[in-house]
């Protein structure tokens, strides 16, 4: 009686019958669409993953914040979309000790971010920077 594979349903013959060049090649060209598959999705993968590695370098600046608590900035960002996360904010401190700690610092009191069509809103809820802060925003 013959049997099927779990993974593909490749026929295999029973041991007491006569090689078949049909079958084989049957499941010759099961492994090939499964292989073009799979190649394709990795393709489509990558894709995304080359996507995500698109950078926009926005700086949050001393003077962008709203007047009062909560204190606001929205910024433009490059292909964001409302409800979509971007995948890393990445401070870029600067290369003076005091400035970096200082903007290390500021850093810390965002609470939050939303994002809009095209913008990232950062939320402070109690105190506001006083530095200005450049980012990159990865993978939107």
């Amino acid at each position: 009686m013959e049997t099927l594979t779990p993974n593909y349903g490749l026929r295999k013959q029973d041991e007491d019958e006569f090689y078949s060049e049909t079958i084989n090649s049957d499941n010759m060209d099961i492994i090939d669409s499964e292989l073009k598959e799979n190649a394709d999705n990795i393709a489509t993968i990558d894709t995304r993953l080359d996507n995500k590695e698109i950078l926009n370098a926005v700086t949050l600046t001393a003077a962008g914040w709203s007047a009062s608590a909560p204190y606001t900035q929205t910024v433009a960002v490059t292909g964001i979309t409302a409800g979509r996360l971007p995948d890393k904010i990445i401070p870029q401190y600067s290369a003076t000790t005091a400035t970096a700690i200082s903007q290390r610092e500021a850093y810390c009191m965002i609470s939050h971010y939303d994002t809009g069509s095209g913008t990232i809103t950062f939320t402070c809820l109690e105190d506001k920077l006083t530095v200005d802060i450049p980012l990159q925003i990865v993978g939107v």
